[in-house]
């Protein structure tokens, strides 16, 4: 993917907008343009048409990153998958991906980075992206965080950080095959902090859609078809807030991922991997059982990724702010 292609795709995702009917958004915006400034030139307006726009970032079976982007508008609009660098991990290895960020390192070059477990260890990861999605040298440059992770079902980065933030975090989040939750917090290069609550077996998938000063909100989908968030609180101990949004109808999707859409609300991708199907939907700012979910309806084509992710601006580009879904 070129260096073009990724101003393009940040500066449409700096100025998503909120989505008529669904979402409050107190700001509309329209597609701007990036200046010498950088992404920072792409600045929110108040008049223009309603977008709702996530990426997805999936690794397929030869450990490539396949981007996939979607408006959620009322009749979904898919842009055509695109291969934005070829074998970043080891054919096969990859088993959780955390949101994976693009980082905008001068005027024409970025950076793709995140979090994947290979394996049984958990890496940080960061490659140049290139013009023929070719490595470069030495690329990905693979942080070994630790093992033991061929135990957990699902894993997240929250990467806390933006202009208006006055004291940035990153906190590391795994679910457990037994049911537990774990937590982390980087302080420098090293993890601390291990923080673990038990109860949550019986989840299928979880996605981030807040972060604030004070928690991490997850929503999660249960084998039973219950729809919950599950806000955590980061002061110890560690005592997640589990809500109940909707009773069943939820059991079918296998991966859920979702980002920021208007001020306060949430896109999400639904997939299940048992038809290789995906259901867009708009879920406004969450409040339990009275939150306005509507869905948007499947997504053209099929959604073949068992690994995936939301693809995202770096928090430390400003080019949105962090998710606040609830």
């Amino acid at each position: 993917m070129s260096a073009r292609t990724r101003r393009d795709q940040l500066v449409r995702r700096g100025v998503a907008g909120g989505l008529a009917g669904a979402i409050a958004c107190a700001t509309l915006c329209v597609p701007g343009t990036a200046a010498a400034g950088g992404l920072r030139a792409a600045t929110p307006q108040r008049t223009g048409p309603d977008r709702c726009i996530i990426d997805t970032v999936g690794v397929t079976p030869t450990g490539d990153h396949l981007w996939r982007s979607y408006d959620g508008t009322r009749v979904p609009t898919a842009w055509p998958p695109r291969t934005s660098m070829r074998d970043v991990f080891p054919d096969g290895a990859a088993r959780l991906l955390s949101r994976t960020s693009v980082d905008q390192v001068d005027e024409q070059s970025f950076e793709t980075y995140g979090w994947v477990v290979l394996g049984d260890v958990l890496h940080h990861f960061v490659y140049a992206d290139t013009d023929d999605a070719v490595l470069e040298p030495g690329d990905p440059r693979l942080t070994r965080i630790g093992g033991g992770w061929s135990t957990m079902r699902e894993m997240e980065v929250a990467e806390y950080a933006h202009r208006d933030v006055t004291t940035p975090r990153t906190t590391l989040y795994g679910l457990k095959a037994d049911g537990s939750l774990h937590r982390w917090v980087r302080s420098g290069t090293t993890w601390r902090g291990h923080e673990s609550f038990a109860g949550f077996a019986s989840v299928k998938s979880m996605t981030l859609i807040s972060m604030t000063a004070t928690y991490d909100t997850f929503l999660m989908n249960t084998r039973g078809g219950a729809l919950y968030t599950v806000r955590i609180p980061i002061a110890s101990p560690m005592s997640p807030v589990v809500t109940v949004v909707r009773t069943g109808t939820w059991q079918g999707l296998e991966t859920l991922i979702a980002d920021v859409c208007g001020g306060n609300g949430t896109v999400l991708v639904g997939v299940d991997h048992d038809t290789g199907l995906a259901y867009l939907y708009a879920v406004g700012h969450a409040i339990g059982t009275s939150t306005v979910i509507r869905g948007l309806g499947r997504l053209p084509g099929t959604f073949p990724d068992k690994v995936s992710a939301p693809g995202v601006p770096s928090p430390r580009s400003d080019v949105e702010p962090p998710p606040f879904g609830e």
